[in-house]
């Protein structure tokens, strides 16, 4: 006659849910009693049993302590919840029962473990299990598919382990840069100054640079023009003296002559009216080009400090 074995996992000792309802019932009258030492004697494994089915039957979304103290028909509180997590702890090691991983959930993983799924999660699992068997394994469930599965799903592959390894190097290489960092004697000027800091110091440099180009491109455009227009002004001035000093061969009316003389000065002030707008525009782009000239010259001044006292930290190590 064989030996029945003894169960490793509580779930395994199968009660119905109107069961474990009366389980809780009783329970609770113990515990509104204060009788926890008699639960504590007496009934440790019925206790632990019934923690793991009522979480079989209710669990769901973290929600370990609420449905238990639902069903044990008493208000839930802390003192009862760290006896009753002890409790089957204490169960389940006095049985030789399984233990459950170190996850940081003293109670919630070993309960839930013991139960293998909850009513709320079963089906969602069954299809999951359904889709990888026909979509996997294609209906076919023998060892060696199995055991191809398991391999190809669940061991680490080399690439993971690559993966850690490098993980590995850089965190080394990380706590070695911030030991080295710790020890780097940093100047006083880099205080309140990060990278961002040097960076916008580059960016205003380059703009200011790009700002200087085209001033002097315009300013190098605007002595052309300059130069044009006082050249026509010349040319004109020396036909209109030419024009007016000469007589002519008959005879000209005088409205004529007048009209002449007054187009010429109308011409002549605007020579005159354009070559004071250049001369303005030359003098503020002068004006303008200086000032482009300093800017450049404070932010390359600030970058190379800044860029100078990086380069010096921890003794010119860097």
């Amino acid at each position: 006659m064989m030996e029945d074995k003894q169960p490793q996992i509580l779930a395994e000792i199968l009660i119905s849910e109107e069961q474990t309802n009366e389980l809780g019932k009783a329970l609770g009258r113990l515990l509104g009693y204060k009788m926890q030492r008699k639960v504590q004697d007496e009934y440790p494994l019925s206790a632990s049993i019934f923690l793991v089915w009522c979480t079989i039957y209710n669990y769901k979304d973290g929600t370990l302590w609420d449905p238990i103290f639902a069903r044990l028909g008493i208000a839930r509180n802390a003192k009862d919840c760290v006896f009753l997590g002890e409790l089957f702890l204490a169960t389940i090691s006095e049985y030789n029962l399984l233990p459950a991983p170190d996850t940081g959930k003293r109670y919630l993983t070993p309960i839930v473990m013991h139960g293998y799924i909850s009513d709320h999660y079963a089906k969602r699992l069954l299809d999951y299990l359904n889709a990888v068997y026909i979509s996997y394994l294609e209906y076919n469930v023998t060892d060696s598919a199995l055991e191809k599965l398991w391999s190809e799903l669940f061991n680490i592959s080399e690439e993971q382990v690559n993966l850690r390894d490098r993980l590995e190097q850089l965190t080394e290489q990380e706590n070695l840069l911030r030991s080295r960092s710790g020890q780097m004697e940093i100047p006083a000027i880099l205080y309140g100054h990060r990278r961002r800091t040097i960076e916008q110091h580059q960016r205003e440099a380059g703009t200011r640079h790009a700002d200087l180009v085209q001033t002097e491109q315009r300013l190098f455009e605007l002595d052309q023009q300059i130069e044009g227009m006082e050249l026509l002004r010349g040319e004109f001035d020396t036909c209109k003296t030419a024009f007016t000093t000469e007589q002519p061969d008959g005879p000209v009316e005088g409205d004529v002559w007048d009209e002449i003389h007054h187009l010429g000065r109308q011409i002549s002030s605007e020579f005159d009216r354009r070559l004071e707008e250049f001369d303005s525009e030359h003098k503020a782009l002068k004006r303008q080009l200086y000032t482009y000239k300093n800017s450049l010259s404070i932010a390359k001044d600030r970058s190379v400090v800044l860029m100078t006292a990086v380069v010096k930290l921890g003794g010119g190590d860097i």
